[in-house]
């Protein structure tokens, strides 16, 4: 009888205490992914290069059934997008021309591309994403991260 009980009473310690014990021993709360689509996503790094804290970002937003974006320099860019699965393919059409300068990166040896000549090379670069939490990912075709963004839900 005591050996029955004995048993009951572990099996029943398990059933109670092993949830707690799970998400205890994980440290914080796992981020929920942001969705692909209806998130607006914000430049955070782009061929290696961080943006710095306190300036414009080039940000895009995928619609259905197309992309919307903005470039560092204010210019607006129009296009459409295939996704399926991991894979994400961005075709960007139109842009306007806006007079102003884009950013340039604040390294006195850069003297390369603007942000927002990197991030419309990155778009179109894309083949596969991947989303933890609220980054967002752009790898190209042979699996090199050219882009990372910080998504955000606009709110109406």
């Amino acid at each position: 009888m005591a050996r029955s009980t004995n048993r009951f009473l572990l099996l029943l310690a398990l059933i109670l205490f092993t949830p707690v014990a799970n998400v205890v021993g994980q440290g914080k709360p796992v981020e929920k992914d942001m969705p692909l689509v209806g998130t607006v996503w914000s430049l955070v790094q782009v061929d290696g290069l961080s943006i710095p804290d306190g300036s414009v970002r080039s940000a895009f937003a995928l619609r259905r059934g197309d992309v919307a974006a903005t470039d560092d320099s204010g210019n607006q860019l129009t296009g459409f997008y295939d996704t399926d699965g991991d894979s994400l393919h961005v075709h960007l059409v139109t842009t306007t021309l806006l007079a102003r300068l884009p950013s340039k990166f604040p390294t006195s040896e850069r003297t390369g591309p603007s942000q927002s000549q990197l991030f419309v090379a990155a778009l179109a670069a894309t083949s596969q994403f991947n989303i933890h939490g609220s980054t967002l990912e752009l790898l190209n075709s042979k699996g090199r991260m050219v882009a990372r963004f910080h998504g955000s839900i606009k709110q109406n």
